[in-house]
Order: structure tokens, then sequence, then C-alpha cells
């Protein structure tokens, strides 16, 4: 398989799509041998940074982040299995997982945002990958309902709706990771007849692609297939990740207070690791002048939410131990009127003993809100929660 990788393709959803400018670096490998951990502007598409990969055989394939971790897929198109390869995003060092049991012609990976699982598909099959032995563990063959030929790449966007593209036409897919069956979208038709290498979903949830040979950058609303071309580009590229911050997501169910009102918990700003302030967690929809307080604690993909006391509707959905923030007033006046707000990111700052301190980039929390409910079990009640990971 080639390895010369030239075009880069941002594909945008709705509100979801946002500035290439606003990412922090997008991260590519140059050549496949003795190659290079470049780190380029999203907004120009300019290197800004090149380290040399060490311990690498031949790395033709995508490229996926996890924390200061980028993990493909290592090894020549032969007869011979590949290996699931992990570079440290901050020096370039390689390093073998283990053989994946494969040998791998198109090799797309990908990290699922929300379980931590390294999915992985082949020309026709879809895989996923156990991080700690390297091994490749069969789920499906491909199947689509119109239009497949041969998966070249797959990414998973921040809510967990997965998406790849084949040979022909560049052809976006929609993909379910249980039973590997495809939902044909559009055909793309980017380039000039190769096929796309990989794909990635920025910070924002836009979905990048890119394409083997070719000439540019493009954005690619998902909604009507439009395309933009957005720079030109160069170089022989291999894989597309992402280092900005994976946004928030949330998840859970809320529950529902005595007076009707379904607390709903939101995030703004950024969690960074150099800050002391600036990532605010807010709470809608509450009742008025109730106490409440945010809780949080370190991210466990495996927790199943708990029900929250006999007979009411709110889940613990925050794994314990849990940290407690200040209690807070609610305002408002009557009905679903209240709200809260308190800045985490200077809470974690001025409380150097909290849960999680000292922070390190990639490190994910889970938050949720606690209130006084009287007249509901355990006389209290939850929201729904967020999930969200520390930025450099």
């Amino acid at each position: 398989m080639t390895n010369s990788l030239r075009l880069a393709v941002a594909v945008c959803s709705g509100v979801l799509c946002a500035s290439a400018a606003a990412q922090n670096v997008v991260y590519t490998i140059q050549g496949a041998t003795n190659a290079q951990l470049l780190s380029l502007d999203p907004a120009t598409g300019n290197v800004v940074q090149s380290l040399d990969i060490t311990n690498e055989e031949a790395l033709f394939g995508s490229l996926t982040r996890e924390g200061t971790d980028l993990w493909t897929i290592d090894g020549w198109n032969d007869s011979l299995s590949d290996r699931t390869f992990r570079i440290d995003s901050g020096t370039g060092a390689g390093a073998t997982v283990g053989d994946t049991g494969e040998n791998w012609n198109f090799r797309g990976v990908e990290i699922h945002p929300l379980t931590g699982v390294l999915y992985a598909a082949n020309d026709t099959n879809l895989y996923t990958i156990d991080k700690l032995t390297g091994a490749a563990n069969l789920i499906a063959s491909l199947t689509a309902n119109m239009g497949f030929d041969q998966l070249t790449a797959i990414a998973i966007h921040p809510n967990g709706t997965a998406y790849a593209v084949d040979v022909v036409g560049t052809s976006l897919f929609q993909l379910d990771l249980a039973t590997g069956v495809l939902t044909h979208l559009y055909d793309l038709n980017l380039g000039f007849g190769p096929p796309a290498h990989d794909l990635a979903f920025d910070a924002s949830g836009q979905l990048w692609v890119l394409m083997i040979g070719g000439g540019g950058v493009f954005t690619v609303n998902v909604a009507t297939g439009v395309s933009n071309f957005e720079f030109a580009s160069s170089g022989a590229w291999n894989g597309l990740a992402f280092g900005g911050c994976t946004p928030p997501v949330n998840f859970c169910t809320a529950g529902t207070t005595s007076q009707g009102c379904t607390p709903a918990i939101v995030s703004s700003g950024s969690p960074s690791v150099g800050a002391s302030s600036g990532f605010t967690l807010a709470a809608t929809n509450i009742d008025a002048n109730r106490v409440g307080l945010f809780f949080y604690a370190v991210s466990d993909v495996n927790f199943t939410p708990l029900p929250w006391g006999t007979g009411g509707t709110s889940f613990l959905c925050v794994k314990p131990p849990t940290q407690r923030m200040g209690a807070m007033a609610s305002g408002g006046t009557t009905g679903c009127t209240g709200s809260y707000s308190q800045d985490w990111r200077a809470y974690m700052a001025s409380n150097s003993g909290a849960l999680g301190n000292p922070l390190t980039a990639g490190a994910s929390f889970d938050a949720q809100l606690w209130m006084r409910d009287p007249p509901s079990p355990k006389s209290t009640i939850l929201s729904n929660a967020v999930r969200f990971s520390i930025c450099p």
C-alpha cells in the first residue's frame, strides 16, 4: 500500500462544526520508515514540530490519540502478522505492544471517546484490539446497504457515533460498531482518484478525512455533502489525530424533582493544566431556593449508574470515591427558575488536596449535581452527568 498522503479533508456536522483554528494541534506521521511524528497547525497545515519515531518497522496505518499516547499498526503489507504500536506524542518514542494476529492492508484504528475501547478495521473486517497484548479480536465482517467496496479508515464522534470511508468515490458511511453494518451517507468524490487514508474527529466534533495523494484540505458539510477547499498540503503523511482537548460529553439520566424540575448539568470553558480558572460547571432547570452542590470523580467507563434511593428517578452516575465541592443556593423565584454555577478549575487550583490533584493532561473526570428535595427518596435529587478531559 502506498504511503503518499497529501490531502486532508474536514467533514463537519451542523452546529458541532467549528473553525479548525480553534484546535490545538494535528498529529500525522511523515514516512513509513525512518518515520517522523509531525505536529501541524490545523489552520494552515504548517509543520510546528517534528520528532523522530523510534522502534518502528513500517507505519502505513492510521492514527488515533488517547491522552498522550498515539496508537497505530506497524508492519509491512506482507503475509506476516502486524503489530499494535504506541507512540509517545511528546517525545516520539515508539513501542510495540504485541502482535495483532492479522496482516493489514488498509488499517484504520480509533479509540472510542466514551469507552476507551480501541477499534480497528482492515479492508473487510471490524475488530477490537487489546491495549495490553495488542491482539485483534474479530467483531464482524463488514456489510453495507449500498455502494461499499473496501474500507480504508474509521473515526468515532465524541458522542459515540462511528463513521467509515471506502475506496471508490470516497464513500462516507455510518458504522455500527456492534455488527459491522455500514449505512451509506454520501459519495464525497474528493481528490483525483486515490482513496481516503484516515479519518479523525477534532475537539469540536468535526470530522477530518485524509486522502492518499492529492492536493489540499477541504471541509465537507455532513448534512449536505458539500465540500470547501481550505488549504494546500504536502508530504508523505500517514494517519491523522488531534491533540486538542476532547470535548465534554453529557451522559446518564437526570432525576425529576417533586416540583417537576429536571436538573441539567452543562460545562463551559477549558479545563487546562496550565490555568487556574476557566472551566465552569453549571446546572439549570432547578427548583427555586434549594441548596445543592457539584461533586465529581475520576472517570470509570465501566461503571454502571446506580439507582439513587428506592423508587426515585435519579441515578448515581459518578463512581465513588467522589469529591464534594462547596454548597450553594439555587436562587430563583418560583418553579424551575433556580440555577447553580461553579468554576471547577478554580476549585482545583485552590484545593491542592482535592481528588485528582495534581492534574495531568489527558486525565478524565465525571461530574454531577446533588440538591435537596425533601419529598424525594433520600430527600435529594441528582442531575445527569458530564465527562470532561484535562487539556494541556
